[in-house]
């Protein structure tokens, strides 16, 4: 996921301010539509006459589509305005220019143009350290044989011409090869640290990049954390966040860390002396850090540590970045990890953060100047983070509920009014009785414009939330009913007919006779024999060997094959229909607790069903017959509560405007896991056509088969 990292904006691809809308792709392909039509608009060739028509670019607008394409890596279009700033506006270019165009020749793997550029750049004696570290990530980008090596006399190398590796945003080098390491698994995670105690001993401060890789690096090897723990977690000579880089270098080769020679640690470890030693730095010395030293006992303790460290540098003001963002994506990182109840956590963060801020400008007496951008949460957050609320428990909901709410009404960016609903629509999720949940209703049925032939999107989103509501709050105990049943037993007999006549006869001519006659007869083959006869036989077999006893004929029905082990002697799971028998799921399979308190106690499914049934209340769209997500929250409702008929004729009127796929077959599996009735999947699937059950004969001609589709259905 980090390897989107080169979606930023800056002199090189890292040492620039974390970008907080990685995964808000519409965004930027938005952004990127409009770069282009001005683009073309630009290079349309056109006369005299109509020459006024175009709008003269100036150079601001000219650096935001180098700052668009740079970010979509549209080398051709980049060229192009590059050249176009150059020739037509008569603009000299500077390092902004050049440095967007290595970032995506690296991004793209164009080793000829990077040799040609990185010589134009020389020649021109223009070469800073954000070259160099564009030099680094080209390295990583094409990835020699020797990578770790050719960066290490790269870092060797500027430090000599420049006599530091230090500028004024941090260590940009040492952060290229943090990216390095982070992002290559072939390095341990104890590589990263070390870097980390590099920059630290050089007296510079760590950027938000820098935070983001040793985190990425932590979060992604969980199984690296106990050798990190046993060999860089305490030092007993030392106070906690600190260390010498000598007594880190000792306890490594004490540890054969460092063997053999030529791995990765040992060629940090004597790069990292060379550097120190050159920048007059001494290694006995202790140095103040966030990774090493930190003696705590698990992954999260450590990771809330490095947290800590990050929000009191950029407290102290000292901090490279815009601290919401490195929040931002540590929410993105954790949910890429599967941990979502750790990325909806990251709201006590931004939210403590938050509050700093307004005591901060209250402290100044409201006078404060205005707050630079990034300074606020931005609605991708809430966005972000609002598409995993779905996912966690209903403690970890209830806890962020208060933080969710604060955050929202603090939020500002230059996103469209859909983004703004879409984020505001989550706080949905957060309601907790059956008064908010009725006054959420209305006003997603207030939001219809009954004028307009189409939905609007903020409408649709609103509603969407509250079948996410529903979703989280299943009716208890539900039944079916006596349509649902015979439905349900129909299609269940017409599986186990079609299943034996293919066991018995194949594709033979008779299989669809016997097929007829097994659904039709409660699946019993026709006897050829009285039963009379076939205990005869059997106590004269008996006899013949010498069993003790002759077996009955009622212990030869009960099935005992691999496949049937288990499985219930009903058709249909008594769970599903018997009063007396107390239905435990969907709660079940959710893990909802029954001892947790319930305060929705009403089924208000039922309230919105009735609502988007009604053509007077939401109009006559029926939009979600359209909207695929839509279709599989309604019908997780509906197979939750056991409304087998609605589910059916739900899915018969959307099928006619979406084509069923993988991943919809994957989420009805669930739902039906889900239920505790996984074989009746199948049954719903045939009920609703959305998989073909019937026998097809084998070499038959389309005529044949046309038939047998529309007159030999059973």
């Amino acid at each position: 996921m980090l390897h989107a990292s080169r979606l930023a904006w800056g002199p090189f691809v890292l040492n620039t301010r974390v970008i907080p809308d990685w995964w808000q792709s519409f965004q930027r392909e938005d952004q990127h539509r409009v770069a282009r039509a001005r683009a073309t608009q630009l290079r349309t060739p056109r006369d005299e006459s109509r020459q006024n028509d175009v709008t003269p670019i100036t150079l601001r607008e000219a650096d935001e589509l180098v700052k668009t394409y740079t970010r979509n890596h549209n080398a051709e279009d980049l060229s192009w305005i590059v050249q176009y700033i150059r020739e037509t506006m008569g603009e000299p270019l500077n390092l902004l220019y050049y440095h967007s165009l290595f970032r995506v020749f690296n991004y793209t793997r164009d080793k000829e143009n990077i040799e040609q550029l990185l010589h134009v750049i020389t020649e021109s004696g223009e070469a800073d350290m954000g070259t160099y570290a564009l030099v680094v990530d080209a390295l990583h980008c094409l990835s020699p044989v020797d990578t770790l090596a050719r960066i290490m006399r790269m870092i060797a190398v500027t430090q000599t011409s420049f006599g530091t590796l230090l500028s004024e945003s941090g260590c940009p080098l040492l952060t290229s090869l943090l990216h390095h390491l982070a992002n290559t698994g072939k390095y341990p995670s104890t590589a990263s640290l070390l870097v980390v105690l590099w920059i630290r001993a050089l007296g510079a401060q760590l950027c938000d990049w820098d935070y983001v890789h040793v985190l990425s690096a932590l979060l992604s090897h969980p199984d690296d954390f106990p050798q990190i723990r046993s060999a860089l977690g305490a030092f007993s000579d030392f106070s906690r966040g600190t260390v010498s880089p000598e007594a880190l270098f000792r306890r490594l080769e004490d540890r054969g860390e460092l063997s053999p020679p030529s791995s990765p640690l040992n060629t940090i470890v004597a790069a990292m002396r060379v550097s120190l030693s050159q920048a007059g730095v001494n290694l006995e010395e202790p140095v103040s850090n966030c990774v090493i030293n930190t003696r705590t006992a698990g992954l999260p303790s450590m990771v809330e540590h490095i947290v800590n460290d990050m929000t009191s540098v950029a407290t102290s003001g000292k901090f490279n970045g815009d601290l919401l963002s490195c929040y931002h994506v540590l929410a993105l990182l954790y949910s890429t990890l599967r941990n979502d109840t750790a990325a909806v956590e990251t709201l006590r963060y931004v939210a403590r953060e938050i509050r700093r801020r307004e005591r901060s400008v209250e402290y100044d007496g409201g006078n404060a100047a205005l707050a630079p951008i990034g300074e606020y949460v931005h609605h991708h957050y809430l966005m972000d983070i609002g598409s995993v609320l779905n996912r966690v428990s209903m403690r970890t909901l209830q806890r962020a509920r208060a933080d969710y709410a604060h955050l929202a009404q603090n939020a500002s960016s230059d996103v469209s009014e859909n983004d703004v609903v879409a984020a505001e629509s989550y706080a949905i999720l957060f309601v907790r009785s059956n008064e908010e949940a009725e006054e959420a209703l209305r006003q997603a049925s207030q939001s219809v414009d009954l004028s307009s032939q189409r939905t609007r999107l903020s409408t649709k989103l609103l509603f969407r939330r509250f079948v996410e509501l529903c979703a989280r709050h299943p009716k208890r105990n539900c039944k079916l009913t006596p349509v649902g049943l015979e439905e349900r037993r129909k299609w269940g007999r017409y599986l186990d007919a079609r299943d034996t006549s293919l066991a018995l006869f194949g594709s033979a001519k008779q299989a669809r006779d016997s097929m007829k006659h097994l659904f039709y007869n409660d699946n019993k083959l026709p006897e050829l024999r009285s039963h009379a006869m076939i205990e005869r036989d059997m106590n004269d077999t008996a006899a013949l060997f010498k069993w003790r006893r002759a077996p009955t004929i009622a212990s030869l029905r009960v099935r005992s094959s691999l496949p049937h082990v288990r499985c219930p002697a009903d058709p249909v799971p008594r769970h599903l229909w018997d009063p007396d028998v107390y239905n435990p799921y969907p709660q079940l399979m959710l893990q909802m607790s029954p001892m947790d308190d319930e305060r929705v106690t009403e089924d208000i499914f039922q309230e919105l069903w009735h609502v988007l049934m009604n053509p007077s209340v939401v109009g006559t769209d029926q939009w979600y017959l359209r909207d695929t997500e839509m279709y599989l929250l309604l019908l997780r409702c509906l197979i939750h509560r056991l409304d087998w008929e609605a589910a059916v004729h739900l899915t018969l009127k959307t099928m006619e405007n979406l084509t069923y796929t993988y991943m919809m077959d994957h989420e009805v599996t669930l739902m039906f896991k889900e239920i505790g009735d996984p074989a009746g999947c199948l049954a719903f699937k045939v009920a609703t056509k959305l998989f073909d059950g019937r026998i097809i004969k084998d070499g038959q001609s389309k005529r044949e088969k046309f038939h047998q589709e529309q007159f030999g259905e059973v």
